[in-house]
């Protein structure tokens, strides 16, 4: 979990259930040409690039592309949420990324800092690799959240996450 300014990532629908009316969020894409010399670059988007609200998915790999190829910067699936100490009611509004791969709920430290959550040592640290085989977070994970009320939208429950160390948000 992390704080998202509003409107940076993705574009929210929040109304009312009882009018038959319901939450919705998008994710955003970046398309730019790029130089096939400068792909292991890290480039970031022109400041005057649109982004574009889709979901399919850009395939470059034409054989006629030799010198350009056609890149898409995906804008990571951000869901708006509230959480809730149990504890002390300290309440809080974030963003969740949505990791279909990840088979548990994780949460940054700062959030744990921000909503004075209590935590637990778990049994044995769990590792969270990466697809560039780097771990998330830089070390493995040894403690998890009491629980903490979770809401999106008009749905709640209780979980406990693992807390993952300085997550960049970027």
């Amino acid at each position: 979990m992390a704080r998202i300014p509003i409107g940076t990532v993705s574009q929210s629908q929040y109304s009312n259930r009882e009018l038959g009316m319901h939450e919705r969020s998008q994710g955003l894409r970046q398309t730019e040409k790029v130089n096939r010399s400068s792909i292991k670059e890290s480039k970031q988007p022109d400041e005057h690039s649109q982004p574009i609200v889709g979901s399919e998915i850009i395939d470059s790999e034409e054989e006629n592309q030799e010198d350009t190829i056609v890149s898409s910067q995906v804008l990571f699936f951000i869901i708006p949420l509230m959480l809730e100490n149990n504890q002390n009611g300290i309440r809080g509004r974030y963003g969740a990324l949505i990791d279909t791969g990840c088979t548990r709920c994780l949460i940054n430290q700062r959030v744990v800092d921000e909503l004075k959550l209590s935590v637990e040592f778990m049994k044995h640290p769990m590792k969270f690799e990466q697809v560039d085989s780097s771990l998330l977070g830089g070390k493995p994970s040894i403690t998890m959240t009491v629980p903490v009320k979770l809401e999106i939208g008009v749905h709640w429950e209780t979980l406990c996450f693992i807390v993952i160390q300085e997550v960049r948000e970027d």
